[in-house]
């Protein structure tokens, strides 16, 4: 599932508004992933939930600081 480009801005905005996060999108051909300027327990919480809302399934690097869409 592509994740909308108003979806991906409504996020950024809670992020920056909620934990001082930014969120940065990268889009290509392989598919959408995502990275942060910083981490945490509770940032990681609140993406999950976020993606789970619209039925999208994502995975975390090891350093919580960048994440894709997972397909299934």
């Amino acid at each position: 599932m592509i994740i909308s480009t108003m979806e991906i801005a409504r996020l950024k905005k809670e992020l920056a508004d909620k934990f001082s996060a930014e969120l940065h999108f990268h889009d290509s051909c392989g598919g959408q992933s995502f990275s942060l300027d910083k981490s945490g327990e509770e940032i990681t919480k609140y993406i999950t939930a976020f993606f789970a809302e619209l039925g999208v399934k994502i995975k975390f690097t090891t350093d919580n600081k960048q994440f894709y869409t997972v397909k299934g």
